[in-house]
């Protein structure tokens, strides 16, 4: 083993994590997702088994740091009201974490990650969860066709809409409708 290689494992043990010495706020989520990022490339860098695995390692650990450096910039500050009131004025969009990321300009991982930390669930966990309830809501309505709510909480189609819903919810948008119906008189 080189000797650089030998002294970088002597000073950096596998699952060493590094400390942040800065005084930024530890809930940041760019930071946190950095953090890992560096963490984990770090402890491949310190396996590394050839001065040629080192050297890939370091430059990949690089570009992911180049990658992610806009989002520990000070104005990655996003506010999950603007979020969730974006998702749920254009649900007939069809949205995607991904068409998310790319309108604020972030990476999806870090979106993810961020949404996340700041709601305690996932993106899509959320996303179903808010068209379910609309769906729902514009059930109730029986002048709105099935075909209307489908398109409205994002569905190309009623068949998609319908097995999308019967999966969350065991029932069919027309039983759910007519149960509503039955327990409204």
């Amino acid at each position: 083993m080189p000797e650089d290689l030998r002294i970088l494992r002597l000073n950096r043990p596998q699952g060493t994590k590094v400390q942040n010495q800065t005084t930024q706020s530890k809930n940041d989520p760019a930071l946190e997702v950095l953090r890992d990022h560096i963490n984990i490339s770090l402890n491949k860098v310190a396996s590394a088994e050839s001065a040629h695995e080192l050297r890939t390692l370091t430059l990949e650990l690089l570009r992911d740091l180049l990658q992610n450096l806009k989002d520990i910039t000070p104005n990655s500050h996003l506010n999950i009201r603007d979020v969730k009131d974006f998702i749920a004025g254009n649900l007939h969009e069809g949205l995607t974490l991904q068409t998310i990321a790319n309108s604020l300009g972030y990476s999806t991982k870090y979106c993810s990650h961020w949404f996340q930390v700041q709601t305690g669930k996932t993106f899509s966990h959320y996303h179903t969860q808010v068209r379910l309830n609309r769906a729902k809501t514009l059930l109730a309505d029986p002048g709105i066709t099935i075909a209307t709510i489908a398109q409205t909480v994002g569905f190309q189609d009623q068949f998609s809409f319908s097995r999308f819903f019967k999966r969350h919810t065991a029932a069919s948008p027309s039983s759910y409708r007519n149960n509503i119906s039955i327990q409204g008189k």
